[in-house]
């Protein structure tokens, strides 16, 4: 009971962070899932709800999805998901979320800076995706790279969260079908994606609500914000 509440709950405030600005289920749920279904089942976890969270912010905004992006940014996912996944049985998970928490803070400071249009180049799309790839089946924490890739396009807030919403989904479906593959998506993982669904679409109708009255200015400092909570939320673990 205890384990299916803390669930509830890590996963409705994700959601909802997610409804707003566009990214959060992985960024903000995993590392606090760890304390509760221990660090591969939360891996697990997180992947499995991304697909659903990602497809419905997808689909609420389709029309605006930003396609050519998403294509080349999945175009690199595909490549990067299999080295992903041989980085979860061979390097420590330690290593991986600190590397992933100063990628994200360097990032951060390019955006801040004013000068981040290359991000929004092809190759550098690619190499976006290739990123988010391998994120997706080591720790899940794969939206960084597909934030500020899309973030340096300059999209509007629709196109922006309907993008990434596509990108991720559509990677994470990729993601689970090899956890499958590999037999990660046992032990505490079902019952703990079931406890989370009823959150997930609580979070998202109460985020509708929110994200229409949230200013344009507020929706980037929000996206930068979060991506400081997920440097943070990466690194404390990495280092204690």
């Amino acid at each position: 009971m205890s384990t299916g509440l803390a669930v509830l709950a890590v996963v409705g405030f994700a959601a909802l962070a997610q409804t707003i600005t566009g990214f959060g289920i992985s960024l903000i749920a995993v590392s606090p899932l760890t304390l509760v279904v221990g660090p591969a089942d939360a891996v697990a976890v997180a992947l499995v709800l991304l697909v659903p969270a990602n497809l419905l912010l997808a689909a609420s905004e389709w029309g605006d999805v930003d396609r050519p992006a998403a294509t080349r940014l999945l175009g690199g996912a595909v490549l990067g998901l299999p080295l992903g996944l041989a980085l979860l049985s061979v390097a420590s998970p330690d290593a991986l979320r600190l590397a992933v928490a100063l990628a994200v803070v360097v990032s951060i400071g390019i955006v801040v800076s004013g000068r981040p249009r290359v991000a929004g180049r092809p190759r550098t799309l690619l190499a976006a995706g290739f990123v988010t790839g391998a994120l997706t089946t080591s720790i899940t924490t794969n939206g960084p790279p597909t934030v500020l890739a899309l973030q340096a396009r300059g999209l509007a807030p629709s196109a922006f969260r309907s993008t990434v919403g596509a990108v991720l989904a559509l990677a994470s479906a990729v993601g689970v079908c090899l956890f499958a593959i590999d037999q990660r998506l046992g032990g505490d993982v079902p019952p703990a994606v079931a406890a989370g669904l009823p959150a997930l679409g609580g979070g998202w109708a109460l985020g509708l609500v929110v994200r229409g009255r949230v200013p344009l200015h507020w929706f980037r400092r929000a996206v930068l914000g979060l991506l400081l909570v997920a440097a943070g939320a990466t690194l404390v673990p990495a280092v204690l």
